[in-house]
């Protein structure tokens, strides 16, 4: 085939193209050799020593320091409301008062007692006193006159009772024992109750009997003691009635007519001894009263006899303060400079105790409240420096505070245990208001000259933390044991590297 004519210019023209070419070809590999090679190529950092502060940020609101919320001790009635929501308070101020008529006249009567143990015994008030104790003691031995009647009159009422009114429901006496005569008788356990009661009651009625043979020859205290015996036998009376009264009524003898004699002797044996159970009572209620009287009465006279001693001057002038403190408890007063932020209550109304009245807040002391979680609070303690942002001003705004405090008890919300902080502002400013939004860094922990490296150098392999270094030309994967986090970014390396090693951290790919 014959080849069309070649010139030296198509030659040349044909070189230059191809020169281009190549050109263009080298070009495009280096370029896109370099953007692979700097895609992959990972950013080196020497481990160095730093000074690393690790922070616990958390978000409260702000609340005066001293937020005191106060309450009467015990209920009444408002009878002075001297501050109102707004108005400035003084220590010692009286914001609200309740009714105090009574205490202040046990307070009067406290202070008389105490002038007249000052003053001394007049002649007159010795004669009165003497002239009482006469009276009491007399009264005293009235009421012993009839003893020996009363504790009679219930011995018969308690023996027809238990042995006259009972005999057809019982067999036996009280050296072979007794039997229940009831039959069919749902209650088991009631039947031997009952009988053991009656047992019981014989044994004190042959008791009670022998010692009324001398109840007229007994002392004063011996009659007493009859007396209080008398009426213990006369409750074991009663209550062995009343057992045996519920066996005869219950579900399994009701409708038997042939107890009905037992159901009506059983009503009249209780209405006697629960008369001779009100008789006892009733003197032995006399009795003590009159002996107190008497005791009381003689103490007093004994005291006006003797004069007042140092020590009972001092005994009436401690109750004296007792009384002034006790009408101070009817009285709110405000323990702090501050202004009130709560006083919702009229003349004349009737507030419980224990219910907030008033409300108290400081001047010028602020503080932070936040609940934290039980990861934070391990890391957090009293003392701890903080700076604090509000939202309201921004962050670009910073006060430094200091942790005034820290509760040991958990709140539980939700299943979620939380402690509440109190970050305390540093001095006074009057930007700070309460119920602000507070963004607060707690600076928990400081270490100066620690190993540390930029925290996205670590890696996680099988749970574990690692760091790539760089030795001798070749890449180790370590594990390495972590301390603190700083605020800067860094992270505090224990153990697992040296200072001055070579780490490499893996950039993004570039796109």
């Amino acid at each position: 085939m014959k080849l069309p004519p070649f010139s030296l210019r198509d030659l040349m023209v044909r070189q230059k193209g191809l020169f281009v070419l190549g050109i263009l070809v080298v070009g495009l590999i280096f370029f896109f050799s370099g953007r692979s090679n700097s895609s992959l190529e990972d950013e080196r950092v020497t481990v160095q020593k730093r000074t690393l502060q690790e922070s616990t940020l958390i978000t409260g609101r702000v609340k005066s320091a001293n937020d005191i919320s106060m309450a009467f001790e015990q209920a009444g009635r408002i009878s002075f409301v001297g501050k109102r929501a707004g108005m400035k308070v003084s220590p010692g101020e009286v914001l609200v008062s309740i009714d105090s008529g009574q205490i202040r006249a046990r307070l009067l009567q406290a202070e008389a007692k105490l002038q007249e143990l000052k003053r001394g015994s007049r002649p007159e008030e010795i004669a009165v006193k003497e002239a009482t104790l006469e009276q009491s003691t007399q009264d005293l031995n009235s009421a012993y006159e009839n003893v020996s009647d009363i504790v009679a009159d219930a011995y018969r009422k308690g023996e027809e009772a238990v042995r006259s009114k009972t005999s057809s429901l019982f067999s036996g006496n009280s050296t072979i024992g007794y039997r229940s005569t009831v039959t069919n008788a749902c209650d088991t356990q009631g039947v031997n109750d009952s009988v053991a009661l009656r047992q019981k009651a014989e044994v004190e009625l042959f008791s009670w009997q022998k010692e009324n043979v001398s109840l007229t020859t007994l002392s004063r205290e011996d009659l007493k003691e009859a007396l209080e015996r008398s009426y213990q036998r006369s409750i074991l009376f009663r209550d062995f009635l009343e057992k045996t009264d519920s066996l005869l009524k219950g579900s399994c003898l009701l409708a038997d007519t042939s107890y009905d004699s037992e159901r009506a002797d059983m009503a009249s044996g209780k209405n006697a001894v629960a008369e001779a159970i009100a008789s006892l009572n009733t003197k032995r209620g006399s009795i003590n009263a009159y002996q107190a009287t008497v005791a009381k009465t003689r103490a007093d006279l004994d005291l006006l006899l003797a004069g007042s001693s140092f020590e009972e001057t001092s005994l009436q002038e401690a109750k004296v303060l007792e009384e002034k403190e006790a009408l101070r408890k009817y009285s709110l007063v405000s323990p702090v400079f501050g202004s009130v932020s709560k006083a919702e209550v009229e003349v004349g109304e009737i507030v419980s105790a224990n219910t907030e009245i008033v409300r108290v807040i400081s001047i010028g002391v602020f503080s932070v409240e936040s609940n934290v979680s039980e990861t934070s609070i391990g890391k957090i303690k009293i003392g701890d420096q903080a700076t604090i942002t509000l939202d309201a001003y921004g962050p670009g705004v910073v006060f430094t505070g200091a942790v005034t405090s820290l509760d040991p008890a958990a709140v539980i919300d939700n299943n979620v245990p939380t402690y509440k902080v109190k970050v305390s502002f540093s001095g006074v400013d009057e930007r700070i208001k309460a119920g602000m939004t507070a963004n607060v860094s707690v600076n928990t922990k400081k270490k100066e000259g620690v190993l540390s490296v930029p925290a996205r150098a670590l890696t996680y392999v099988e749970g574990k933390e690692t760091i790539r270094i760089l030795k001798e030309g070749k890449e180790i994967s370590t594990v390495v044991t972590l301390g603190i986090r700083g605020e800067s970014g860094y992270v505090e390396i224990v153990s697992g590297v040296s200072e001055g090693d070579m780490i490499l951290i893996k950039t993004s790919e570039q796109k």
